[in-house]
């Protein structure tokens, strides 16, 4: 094939009826980069709703946020807030890091709810999370007896509970 035979054969796959380059819009191009976003979106909250729900987190608590949590009236609560909010926004550093966060306090001053507002947070970054309590863990190894294992792996929990103020750890 000649150049000048090609140049031709070139100038009519472009120029030819049955194939045509078409350049976007400014509208066209938003419109595609909507599209694109919104699919992008409905992954992302496809993606969440599978963790949560292996997360085992309750109707009740499924919908508690920080954003929602009203503060101000125990300066006790106040500070575990920010303290369980900034564990969440470090929480790749602090997990690299080896480190958690324990909450303890008497019954009713907001352990849960701050539980299930870190539970949401991670989850909302697409973190894998399991919100249940050791009478739950209990019952689904106890579940495990005289049958085939249910867990392939467990994350193995160690808590130290200090007697009082004897000074004995």
């Amino acid at each position: 094939m000649s150049i000048f035979s090609s140049i031709t054969f070139f100038r009519s796959l472009f120029v030819n009826d049955n194939f045509r380059v078409r350049c976007l819009c400014d509208c066209q191009g938003e419109a595609r980069d909507a599209e694109a976003k919104a699919i992008k979106e409905k992954e992302r909250l496809r993606e969440i709703e599978k963790i949560q729900s292996a997360s085992l987190i309750g109707d009740r608590y499924k919908g508690v946020t920080f954003e929602k949590t009203e503060t101000g009236h125990n300066a006790t609560f106040d500070n575990a807030f920010i303290r369980c909010q900034k564990y969440c926004k470090a929480v790749d550093k602090v997990l690299a890091d080896g480190l958690g966060i324990y909450l303890y306090g008497d019954k009713g001053t907001g352990k849960t709810h701050l539980t299930a507002c870190m539970a949401n947070d991670l989850m909302q970054q697409r973190k894998q999370v399991l919100f249940t309590n050791f009478a739950e863990i209990a019952k689904m190894i106890k579940g495990t007896f005289g049958s085939k294992p249910k867990f392939v792996a467990m994350l193995v929990i160690c808590i130290k509970v200090y007697a009082g103020n004897s000074g004995h750890r």
